[in-house]
């Protein structure tokens, strides 16, 4: 199997690790461009993800604008099987419809309680009987095991 992977935070680079533990060949790496910061703004950041595809010499695309019809030949020119989705960005059905297998989504909450750019800490400091886990979906918004929150309903006594 041939995949593309798309994250962006140290979130995501345990799936992607597990990914090439595995042996699943990753064809690219898609996360968010480079951004300007740090003390004093002049710094160029760059995603966890990508640090740790560089370690892993793994290419590496940062699109600006997903639609971008260059972005989206290259991604069709890669010819994956699977697109591989952890915190990224909503893709839209122009990227995610390419690989012949779908594409899947590994969220950090059960949606669609918290959306946002910190979720799984919504969820966890909510610390309520099924606020929080992981969904795993299709491009298509099927899911495939859509709770874990019991080991962390018994951890909180829920």
């Amino acid at each position: 199997m041939k995949i593309v992977f798309m994250g962006s935070p140290d979130f995501a680079v345990s799936s992607l690790k597990a990914i090439i533990d595995a042996g699943v060949e990753v064809l690219a790496v898609v996360t968010a461009a480079d951004k300007i910061g740090g003390r004093g703004h002049n710094q160029l950041i760059s995603t966890d993800v990508k640090k740790f595809a560089l370690t892993n010499n793994l290419p590496i695309l940062q699109p600006t604008n997903l639609k971008n019809p260059e972005f989206v030949a290259s991604l069709q020119g890669l010819n994956a099987d699977l697109f591989v989705v952890v915190a990224f960005r909503m893709l839209p059905e122009v990227v995610w419809s390419i690989p012949p297998k779908g594409t899947i989504n590994i969220h950090g909450s059960l949606l669609p309680k918290y959306r946002g750019g910190s979720t799984y800490q919504l969820g966890y400091y909510s610390r309520r009987k099924g606020d929080w886990g992981y969904q795993f979906f299709d491009s298509k918004g099927h899911r495939y095991w859509a709770d874990i929150a019991a080991i962390q309903d018994e951890y909180f006594g829920g």
